[in-house]
């Protein structure tokens, strides 16, 4: 290897820097960070995309009659609305529990209701694609490369084409 051009010594390491400035790292992190979370996130709604199925308050609904539930709170039950302490404490413990697994299952039905409709209309796709330009920008702007670095006097040798 050459000796150091500013203090004439051989003793070289290697390092590992950025490509860019600290302010171009910065930049590259903030557009990385968030569109790495956005394909993660995207990806968990694509992959649990509902299957076709009936209607979660309609099939509630009619558990909860058979369970002898009143019929004014299987429509609160049925319409996503919550029910008053007093009004749980009124049921058995087994009505209750029935009240319960149907709200979870409309608060289910509702869910993969609204990922369905944000996956499979023209907005998810065009953030997917902003998140993998985004991430390309960042990774671009967040890359280190490799130098020989003086240990002495932290000057930094030129890497020169091998003659041949």
């Amino acid at each position: 290897m050459n000796p150091c051009p500013s203090c004439a010594t051989v003793h070289f390491a290697q390092r590992r820097i950025h490509r860019n400035g600290s302010l171009a790292v910065a930049a590259g992190h903030l557009l990385l960070v968030p569109s790495i979370l956005t394909l993660v996130l995207g990806s968990m709604g694509v992959v649990s995309r509902p299957a076709p199925t009936p209607d979660a308050a309609r099939g509630t609904s009619a558990e909860l009659a058979a369970a002898g539930i009143p019929a004014r709170l299987v429509a609160q039950v049925a319409a996503h609305q919550p029910l008053s302490g007093t009004e749980l404490e009124a049921l058995t413990e087994e009505q209750q529990q029935s009240v319960f697994k149907a709200q979870m299952a409309v608060a289910d039905g509702s869910t993969r209701e609204s990922i369905h409709r944000f996956t499979s209309g023209r907005t998810f796709p065009f953030l997917v694609g902003l998140a993998l330009a985004g991430g390309i920008l960042g990774w671009f702007l967040v890359r280190k490369e490799s130098i020989a670095q003086c240990i002495n006097c932290g000057s930094v040798a030129t890497p020169r084409a091998e003659a041949g």
